[in-house]
């Protein structure tokens, strides 16, 4: 499901000129040139590109960001339908809605294919919602 949306087409960078950039700038962005796609710059990103296909480095960042706030004052579990609201307490400061719109950009704002998914893994990956097969996280 996910995968749509990494595959989405970027900005054609194939005369985006690299000689103004700083060296160390130039060095992580390596060949502007070749990325296409949202999952190209997501695969730049040291230690994130693998947690699109590895669940389990997945499963880590999504502790990480949740390290940062607690889940107890916004998830679905302890506010139901409040949560989106309640996440305007937390570090960001916003509306889950509000940071799913966010994410979209403005001609994905009225697919309601994109606004699912968008929905789908922000519930997920900020732990509003969680998974669960048995005992285990999905």
């Amino acid at each position: 499901m996910i995968k749509p949306l990494f595959d989405i087409p970027l900005l054609d960078l194939s005369d985006f000129n690299l000689e103004n950039l700083p060296v160390d700038l130039k060095d992580k962005l390596g060949n502007i040139k070749d990325i296409k796609t949202l999952l190209d710059i997501i695969k730049l990103l040291p230690n994130f590109g693998s947690s699109l296909t590895d669940s389990k480095a997945f499963r880590n960042h999504q502790k990480h960001l949740a390290s940062f706030i607690n889940r107890d004052g916004y998830s679905y579990d302890k506010c139901s339908f409040d949560f989106d609201q309640k996440m305007k307490e937390t570090g960001f400061q916003k509306s889950f809605m509000e940071l799913v719109d966010m994410i979209a950009s403005g001609f994905d704002k009225d697919d309601l294919y994109t606004n699912f998914i968008n929905t789908y893994v922000g519930l997920e990956t900020l732990g509003v919602t969680e998974e669960k097969t048995g005992k285990k996280e999905k």
